[in-house]
């Protein structure tokens, strides 16, 4: 939607012509059009009086800043910034989908990563706790969301944790970017969370180790033994995710991981939370 399509939708909804637009602000007729058109900004008193005879919420009064600034924008910084306005300004509640999988622990069959999740804050208040995790995009709000939620307890708990994050940035596409950040806010306000970066032409959205995530913690049971609990999840398109439970004994397994996982990381910058932030900010001005 332009300025033109928005402006022509709320005079629709109002039943107002535009004639009767141009006559009630007083402007030429000349004007008017070229503000519709986009290829004129109007004056701060011209805009007030559209707002005023159009009768725009306060909400739709940002909508009609905004499109009025992306007149003479290429489409992809319109996308951009429409993406920017979704995220500021929509109300939508995101509500994580429950990802299966099935892997037995010795114990009992776990059939979900929320499964997984509750059984590493179970163990957290044991001697020697400490956790590490690893991810690879993972952006997905069916990731994010629970995951975002059990560290902020492990936070809670004053448990240690690392958390390292390498997400891959499109050197063009500005509208995945903005997506893409939106869905990790919430581990950006976590502690002890790393993120890195990475540019490319095309963002693949597919693959092995497209959405990865290497989950290692560690802790002492009630008799001193120490256990080491190595997971490694790929988090397919389809519902049904892998996961790879991996035993000290499997050290060739965790090798042939963390030698993917550090391939990819070479490739990746660091980046401070809030730099990240006034990175997509920028790009989407």
């Amino acid at each position: 939607m332009n300025i033109n399509t928005y402006l022509k939708q709320k005079l629709a909804e109002n039943n107002i012509q535009v004639d009767t637009l141009i006559s009630a602000c007083g402007s030429s007729k000349s004007t008017i059009y070229r503000v519709m058109n986009g290829l004129q900004m109007p004056s701060p008193k011209l805009r007030d009086c559209i707002i005023r005879i159009l009768d725009l919420s306060e909400l739709e009064q940002k909508e009609l800043a905004y499109y009025f600034s992306t007149a003479n924008l290429d489409d992809n910084i319109i996308d951009a910034r429409g993406a920017v306005f979704d995220f500021l300004f929509s109300n939508k509640v995101n509500f994580p989908n429950k990802i299966e999988l099935v892997y037995y622990d010795e114990e009992k069959y776990i059939r979900s990563f929320d499964t997984i999740l509750e059984n590493l804050l179970s163990t957290s208040h044991k001697d020697g706790f400490s956790c590490q995790m690893k991810l690879i995009n993972c952006i997905s709000d069916d990731v994010v969301l629970p995951l975002s939620a059990i560290i902020k307890q492990l936070s809670h708990r004053k448990c240690q944790y690392e958390i390292e994050h390498l997400v891959s940035f499109s050197s063009h596409d500005h509208k995945e970017n903005v997506k893409t950040l939106a869905h990790i806010i919430p581990l950006l306000a976590l502690e002890n969370y790393i993120l890195k970066y990475h540019e490319q032409e095309n963002v693949a959205n597919h693959g092995f180790f497209h959405n990865f995530l290497m989950l290692t913690y560690r802790y002492h049971e009630s008799n001193g033994q120490p256990v080491v609990v190595n997971l490694c999840f790929s988090f397919l398109p389809n519902p049904l995710s892998t996961c790879y439970v991996i035993h000290d004994n499997n050290d060739n397994i965790n090798l042939f991981f963390e030698r993917n996982y550090l391939s990819l990381n070479r490739n990746c910058h660091s980046a401070l939370s809030i730099c990240c932030i006034i990175k997509m900010a920028n790009v989407a001005q």
